[in-house]
């Protein structure tokens, strides 16, 4: 049971209609889930800003996006504002976890939210899905669960309900053939984000000819649905089919030509492929995310992390991954950025910063084992540079 709200909170048998919400506003929590899931908070909020943005769900929703884009005090605000209303009980778990994320927690208003969401009973089912929202988006799958299980049996049919219970139980690593079925009727009753969370699956099982035949029907069914062009690119990505992701990236400037994960993804493709406008591209990439992402250290990392893997010696693409960890680091400092600052400047066969960043970690009392392999690294190239001839 979820701490904080009794049983009785789940006894209501009152039908959530998806009636209640119109295509367009579907369309925008489809959005905002997707960016949310995959990190870019950013750009889930920018999808929060538009004709649905005062829709209480999507007013809900950019309350959780300011939270985890480290900007508790402003989701804080907008959150207070939502704590009468049918997104309430989902309001309620993200201001405490906003508090939570704060750097001084208010222990006194910690308290009022616990109080209010143990008076809450008989919460209608959208209150109670608004919960499961927060909490998954918390990435609380476990209390989430139960509560989506509670609602579904009495909203069977509400592809809201269906798809995130798929999306838990995937994310709780039951990858079975009842989330795949709950996908599916949410693809069925007409919800977009279904259609990621089959995608999703069939990654998971390697299945890239289903994965790239459900992107077609995807698209058939809403080409404007930017995450779907993702979803494509990745699936042509993944099946290293260069010339289909290539043209997938461009089917997608067609809905939006500066978008940070397509650029994100034309980046990764341009390295791996052609290995031509590599500066160009990343050029482009960090204007991107200057303008929509430029307080999302993780997502910095994230990217930085995957693109030194790939670039191989590539200095060009060493350079630009330094930088966003640079900035990632200025913005939170932790020990999985240095580390892979370490990695990189390892990569560069700059002995200044290795020199930097192993005393960095070494102050940090860092555990990762790569920190060790840099003091390694660093004595080997001490002894280089000291046999090196005089004339040098």
């Amino acid at each position: 049971m979820i701490t904080g709200v009794t049983s009785g909170s789940f006894d209501s048998v009152s039908n959530f209609r998806m009636t209640e919400y119109s295509d367009s506003i579907l369309k925008t929590i489809a959005s905002v889930h997707f960016y949310l899931r995959e990190g870019y908070y950013g750009t889930a909020l920018k999808s929060c800003g538009g004709a649905n943005g005062d829709s209480p769900h999507v007013q809900l929703l950019k309350g959780i996006a300011l939270i985890l884009n480290g900007k508790p005090a402003e989701a804080m605000r907008l959150l207070e504002t939502l704590r009468k209303g049918e997104c309430s009980m989902g309001a309620l778990y993200a201001l405490k976890y906003a508090h939570l994320q704060a750097e001084n927690p208010d222990r006194q208003s910690l308290m009022e939210i616990e109080s209010a969401l143990m008076e809450i009973n008989d919460a209608p089912p959208m209150e109670q899905f608004s919960a499961a929202e927060a909490l998954f988006f918390q990435k609380d799958y476990a209390k989430a669960k139960p509560i989506l299980d509670r609602i579904a049996r009495s909203n069977p049919d509400n592809s809201l309900i269906v798809c995130l219970s798929g999306w838990t139980d995937l994310l709780l690593g039951k990858d079975q053939k009842s989330t795949l079925e709950m996908f599916e009727r949410a693809i069925d009753g007409g919800y977009l984000d279904g259609y990621v969370g089959k995608m999703a699956i069939f990654t998971c099982r390697q299945l890239a000819s289903d994965a790239k035949s459900l992107c077609k029907d995807a698209l058939t069914a809403s080409f404007g649905h930017l995450p779907f062009h993702v979803e494509a690119t990745r699936a042509c990505l993944l099946a290293k089919e260069w010339n289909n992701a290539l043209q997938a990236l461009q089917n997608s400037n067609i809905v939006e030509s500066d978008n940070v994960f397509i650029l994100f993804l034309f980046a990764v493709h341009t390295i791996c492929s052609s290995g031509t406008r590599i500066e160009q591209t990343l050029t482009e990439l960090q204007t991107a995310l200057d303008t929509a992402e430029s307080d999302n250290h993780a997502l910095y990392g994230q990217m930085a992390s995957c693109l030194y893997r790939m670039g191989g010696r590539n200095r060009t693409v060493l350079a630009f991954a330094r930088e966003l960890l640079a900035r990632a680091n200025k913005k939170s400092r932790r020990p999985a950025y240095v580390v892979d600052e370490l990695r990189v400047a390892i990569s560069l066969d700059d002995v200044r910063e290795v020199t930097s960043k192993v005393k960095e970690l070494m102050s940090m009392d860092c555990d990762d084992p790569y920190a060790a392999l840099g003091e390694i690294s660093l004595s080997i190239f001490e002894v280089k540079i000291a046999n090196l001839p005089s004339w040098i």
